[in-house]
This record gives structure tokens, C-alpha cells and sequence, in this order.
């Protein structure tokens, strides 16, 4: 499946082109972000990759390379 993903308003400040946003189940990496301006604003656009009958949380994770926080 395929998630846009638009980071809050803290984060947007903070935000490089050479950070990481990645999708993750059960702390597999299932996919990471590809960054792309529109016409407003940055977002990530996330292809995650899985199998349809899987039915699991996924959770995103952000990795501000400044800062090297996740």
C-alpha cells in the first residue's frame, strides 16, 4: 500500500532533504519515505510492502538527520 504522510507542524520546522521517514510492523522496515514539495507544503510518500493478509499496526518512524533524533 502506498501512505502519504505529512509531518506535524514541529517537525516541518525542522525538516531537511536528507531526512529519513520509514514504515515499520513489528520493527521490520516495510518501506521508506521518498520526500516530495507540493504545491503547500513537503510530504513523504511511503510504499509499503506487505502481503494482503497481513492485518498489522504500522508505525512510521522519522529520523531528523540534524539532530539525529528518531
Amino acid at each position: 500500500m502506498t501512505a502519504v504522510v505529512q509531518l506535524s507542524d514541529t517537525l516541518k520546522n525542522f525538516l531537511l532533504p536528507i531526512d529519513h521517514l520509514g514504515a515499520f510492523i513489528d520493527n521490520e522496515c516495510r518501506g521508506t519515505g521518498v520526500l516530495v514539495k507540493t504545491n503547500v507544503s513537503y510530504v513523504y510518500y511511503v510504499l509499503i510492502h506487505g502481503t494482503a493478509s497481513e492485518n498489522k499496526q504500522i508505525t512510521f518512524k522519522y529520523y531528523n538527520s540534524q539532530s539525529m533524533y528518531i
